[in-house]
């Protein structure tokens, strides 16, 4: 009687809880994934009004180019123009000119020193007197020699009617010479830093003036719009630097005590910017 009764009763509980989960799935009480396929896409029209509305400009809240912090200082030092080196310590009043200016189409560097210089005609290459680069390169020379002609020193002419004047330090040609490593060693330096001994080699500074004189010719070659003609000069110029700032490395070794060696460096630099590229 008694295990009847359980029986019925368990077999009540299951048919209320089967009942009772068909009910729930009927009104989607149960979550309930249908295949995709059979869901039915409908699109929803949009109202003309939406679609016909203007898009508003787009304003960022912030401004990031105007309130955008400044660059580090490694960055706005590399953006700025390049600066020129300062310039040594001129003498002004140095070669005034005793001439007028040359006339004719000529560069006006040479006209420049066309009329500082004594006899400047002599100053020209006779076997080519077309060549206004030569001129100019011996011109300078000449001017340089009106700077400072005494021994001891030497005169360099920087144009304006200024000039340096640096003491020769305590070192030889020849010792700048063997300094020179071979790799180095360009078209000019048999002439200038080995067989120009005979008269400069405790003149080191010298070399300075060539220096000066091709670059001057260079600045007429601009001046005057050639191209191939005397395009040398500007090698000429560039290998004469190496040879300075060579001579500069050996005045610190054999010469720490020279008085000028600042005012040296400062000519150095300034001189290489003065250089056409």
């Amino acid at each position: 009687m008694s295990i009847t009764y359980h029986k019925v009763v368990w077999a009540y509980i299951t048919f209320a809880v089967l009942w009772f989960t068909l009910s729930s799935i009927r009104v989607g009480k149960v979550s309930y994934s249908p295949k995709p396929e059979s869901i039915e896409r409908v699109a929803t029209p949009v109202p003309r009004a939406v679609v016909d509305r203007p898009v508003p400009e787009y304003k960022p809240a912030v401004d990031f180019l105007a309130k955008s912090p400044p660059l580090p200082a490694i960055f706005s030092e590399a953006l700025r123009e390049p600066v020129k080196p300062a310039a040594p310590k001129l003498v002004s009043g140095v070669c005034p000119p005793i001439r007028e200016p040359l006339q004719g189409k000529y560069p006006p560097i040479l006209k420049e020193l066309y009329s500082r210089v004594d006899n400047p005609h002599r100053f020209r290459d006779p076997t080519d007197p077309t060549d206004l680069v030569t001129w100019t390169h011996e011109l300078t020379h000449g001017a340089s020699n009106q700077v400072w002609n005494k021994k001891g020193k030497q005169g360099l002419y920087m144009l304006d009617g200024k000039g340096v004047i640096l003491t020769h330090p305590n070192i030889t040609m020849e010792q700048i010479a063997r300094s020179i490593p071979v790799e180095k060693r360009g078209k000019i330096y048999q002439l200038y830093l080995v067989d120009q001994r005979r008269w400069w080699n405790d003149s080191p500074i010298y070399i300075c003036d060539e220096w000066l004189a091709y670059t001057h010719g260079a600045i007429a070659h601009r001046q005057m719009g050639w191209v191939d003609r005397r395009k040398d000069t500007y090698q000429s110029a560039r290998e004469m630097e190496v040879y300075v700032r060579e001579m500069v490395k050996v005045i610190e070794q054999r010469d720490p005590d020279y008085p000028e060696l600042v005012q040296l460096k400062r000519f150095v630099e300034f001189q290489s910017s003065r250089l056409p590229k």
